[in-house]
């Protein structure tokens, strides 16, 4: 039952991928016995490092929570009863999970996902947009997640795929976005980067000429070699950086 209800309905995170969220519910699986607590600490920075632990995953919901306590694991068990907190003790698993049988709608996946977008945390959104049916955000979140981790193949690998969804659906102002994330993570030294000849960018380039930042524009008549139409004036007042071979 639990296994078939995790896969149908919640959003699984660490900890630390969990920190500044909010959800009405939360489930919280927490390890007390887990050896990796007492390697190399005291007694007490154990204890500290579960309560803080515990402390985030418990504050992350706004309704209710429920804290998986292993079979038999009376430690747990004896922990949770001297924090005082007033906790009820449920052993139907059935009964218990009926009440929280509430499905997120795509709608509500969707603003989550936009709002991490917004503020940078594009792991999260990726997933987010994965559970709101959003391939196209989703695989854009992942380029942007992978180019913070400064592993450029694999945002370079999100990106295409994402400017090939968005170029589906017609969307052309964020196949643009979505290039000028790709010139962040491609080298000068490719010959030249593929994805600025491709007929998706030049089609989205053609059909909206104004949507992209000055500086972005001149990144890409160089990467295209349209040096005829950038002044050393242009190039100095942008700071646009060109390859000493050029």
């Amino acid at each position: 039952l639990l296994k078939e209800w995790l896969v149908n309905h919640p959003f699984i995170l660490s900890v630390l991928d969990s920190k500044g969220l909010e959800f009405d519910d939360v489930v919280v699986a927490f390890n007390l016995d887990r050896s990796s607590w007492k390697v190399g600490d005291t007694a007490e920075t154990v204890v500290l490092s579960m309560l803080r632990e515990l402390y985030v995953a418990i504050t992350r919901a706004k309704r209710r929570v429920i804290i998986l306590v292993k079979k038999g694991s009376d430690t747990m068990l004896d922990f949770l009863s001297r924090l005082s907190c007033g906790l009820d003790y449920h052993h139907n698993s059935t009964e218990l999970f009926s009440e929280f049988n509430n499905s997120t709608s795509a709608d509500q996946w969707l603003q989550r996902a936009n709002q991490l977008f917004v503020e940078e945390r594009f792991d999260v959104a990726s997933r987010c947009f994965e559970k709101a049916k959003s391939d196209s955000m989703c695989f854009w979140a992942r380029g942007r997640h992978f180019g913070k981790m400064k592993d450029k193949k694999q945002a370079r690998y999100y990106f295409i795929q994402a400017s090939e969804m968005f170029h589906k659906s017609s969307n052309h102002e964020r196949v643009l976005d979505v290039a000028s994330d790709l010139l962040e993570v491609v080298s000068w030294k490719e010959n030249p980067p593929q994805f600025i000849r491709d007929v998706i960018f030049m089609e989205s380039f053609a059909k909206c000429p104004h949507h992209l930042r000055h500086a972005i524009h001149l990144k890409i008549r160089m990467f295209l070699d349209s040096w005829d139409e950038v002044s050393i004036a242009e190039i100095e007042r942008h700071k646009v950086v060109v390859d000493r071979r050029r």
